[in-house]
């Protein structure tokens, strides 16, 4: 009624908080639309710079990448012209995580190394702690899972430190994602399943989509697709409250690839959903594996595969490239593509225990498959000199 736009925009901003922390995605983009618009006509620069991040946020969440870049770019110039220095770190940390779901990871690392170094010089602990949290997820994408795990641990213990119980649950979460990789299945299930309990106590929904989607596709590697498919569903079923475009598109992609528990036309039906939520939403590790499994399936088109990874190969992380070439491979036939996966597995147990190793190769789904495709192509290990992919250097 005073006309005062200055508080206007204030009180929009924290409604939008709430509505935000509610799940109401659309109308807390509604109000920090409005608290935007209102903040560049007071000429207030900070307030501008912190409702563009929060825009980036909500345009993140829905998978529109580009949109939300740019509202974390601009966050990031007003903040460095004003000299706000806090406000530069989460914008920095903001941009790492749009590269991330980009699949552009040295740039994700650049920008969380350096907001580490900013939150580390103001002391804010709990921007240090989802730093180092988020640069974890890095080396979990590029395969180093030993120093994905310190991290994480890292991340675990700032966030108990300062009473952060949504930077501790990720932590958790994440921690089972680095047994799951390294193949202790029982041991990653259990984590996941806390993960879950807790998430489910503190509220945090993308926690419990996450949590059944992991161990969904932990119950699919120990060949249990019925359990699978159960937790599957069960994800989707969130996503649909939560809006998660990417989760959505991992779960119908991960639904797509199951065998026993659905026939062709369903997984069919998954994979192209996945595959066209992916396209929409700029996910291209999801877009190119869905479209890998796709042309695998009979009438299949391999070179709508290999057109896709022509385009994204360079952005999945490594166990997305490892599985994108192993199903070239069968949509083929052509054994570079499993010469190649060969290659990306050596390299993922080149510098583990031989324990650790024996897990990985053996009960991990596609590497146990690429292991013994490889074996049958050079027509099994009696009948060649070299060495298999459990003993290669």
């Amino acid at each position: 009624r005073t006309g005062d736009t200055a508080a206007q925009a204030a009180a929009r901003g924290n409604l939008a908080l709430c509505l935000w922390t509610q799940g109401r995605r659309a109308e807390a983009f509604e109000h920090w639309q409005h608290a935007l618009d209102l903040s560049r006509q007071n000429g207030n620069r900070r307030s501008e710079a912190d409702v563009s991040g929060n825009l980036g946020h909500v345009l993140q969440a829905e998978g529109r990448l580009t949109e939300a870049r740019e509202h974390h770019e601009r966050q990031l110039a007003l903040c460095r012209e004003l000299g706000h220095r806090l406000g530069e770190a989460g914008a920095t940390v903001n941009l790492g995580n749009v590269h991330l779901s980009e699949g552009r990871l040295t740039a994700a690392r650049e920008h969380y190394e350096r907001a580490i170094a900013i939150t580390s010089e103001i002391g804010h602990r709990r921007g240090t702690a989802t730093a180092v949290g988020n640069l974890g997820n890095v080396l979990m994408s590029q395969g180093r899972l030993a120093e994905a795990r310190q991290h994480y641990e890292r991340h675990r213990a700032l966030s108990r430190e300062i009473g952060d119980r949504q930077g501790e649950v990720r932590a958790i979460g994440n921690l089972g994602s680095v047994l799951w990789a390294q193949g202790q299945l029982a041991d990653a299930k259990e984590v996941y399943g806390r993960y879950a309990a807790l998430s489910r106590e503190i509220g945090y929904r993308k926690g419990e989509a996450t949590a059944r989607h992991n161990l969904g596709a932990v119950l699919r590697e120990e060949g249990d697709d019925a359990g699978a498919r159960t937790f599957l569903v069960e994800c989707l079923g969130v996503c649909e409250e939560t809006h998660d475009a990417y989760l959505a598109s991992a779960t119908r992609l991960a639904l797509g690839s199951l065998g026993a528990a659905s026939d062709e036309s369903e997984r069919r039906a998954a994979l192209e959903a996945a595959r066209e939520l992916a396209v929409t939403h700029g996910f291209p590790g999801v877009e190119t594996l869905a479209r890998c499994h796709l042309a695998c399936l009979p009438d299949g088109r391999p070179e709508d595969a290999l057109a896709a990874f022509a385009a994204h190969g360079e952005r999945l992380d490594t166990a997305e490239r490892r599985e994108a070439l192993y199903l070239l491979f069968q949509a083929t036939g052509d054994r570079a593509h499993l010469d190649a996966a060969r290659r990306l597995l050596e390299d993922a147990v080149a510098h583990v225990d031989d324990e650790t190793r024996e897990r990985m190769l053996g009960r991990l789904r596609v590497n146990r498959e690429i292991v013994a495709a490889w074996d049958r192509a050079r027509g099994g290990p009696e009948h060649s000199g070299t060495e298999s992919p459990t003993h290669a250097g």
